[in-house]
């Protein structure tokens, strides 16, 4: 029979307080996870069928965005063929809200009206980057990737906007 003092260490400790802080242990829980769906694909493959649904169900994800039209392009309107080096500027149009845009080579500088919290650049790949707005609305995006973006913009509570694809 234990005494008192003679406790094991273990009974102390009780259970995890959390996650380990430990990066090995992430770098193994991704490789556990990488194996895990391996095996789950290889046992029980999803069908093509429901892949086909899914991959729909997720473009309807944006139906609540307001899409604002482009109301203002400085090449369009302009007669002069515009050299590398020189900004273009476009302007959105939504009942939500104004977006202005101005694109030069290292930089998308613009501004959303009424301010807005964030502003979310998507690229055709799905991979996106988020933005802060700050007080007026005004935001900055350096060095953006060149090939065709949409700009959301990001409202508290409200519904957001997406521009329409542009290049850059």
């Amino acid at each position: 029979m234990m005494s008192t003092g003679d406790t094991p260490s273990e009974s102390k400790k009780g259970p995890s307080s959390g996650p380990s802080s430990d990066p090995s242990s992430e770098a193994n829980d991704g490789r556990l996870f990488d194996e895990l769906r391996a095996a789950v694909n290889t046992i029980d493959p999803v069908p093509e069928r429901l892949m086909e649904g899914a991959r729909s169900a997720f473009v309807w994800r944006t139906i609540d965005e307001e899409l604002a039209q482009l109301t203002f392009d400085s090449l369009a309107d302009s007669e002069v063929v515009v050299r590398s080096g020189q900004a273009v500027h476009l302007r959105f149009a939504a009942s939500e809200a104004g977006i202005e845009v101005e694109i030069a080579d290292d930089a998308i500088i613009g501004q959303v009206v009424p301010p807005a919290t964030a502003v979310r650049l998507l690229l055709k790949s799905g991979e996106q980057l988020d933005v802060a707005c700050d007080e007026f609305g005004q935001f900055t995006i350096d060095n953006p990737p060149s090939g065709p973006i949409r700009l959301v913009v990001v409202f508290d509570g409200g519904t957001d906007v997406a521009t329409e694809w542009f290049t850059v």
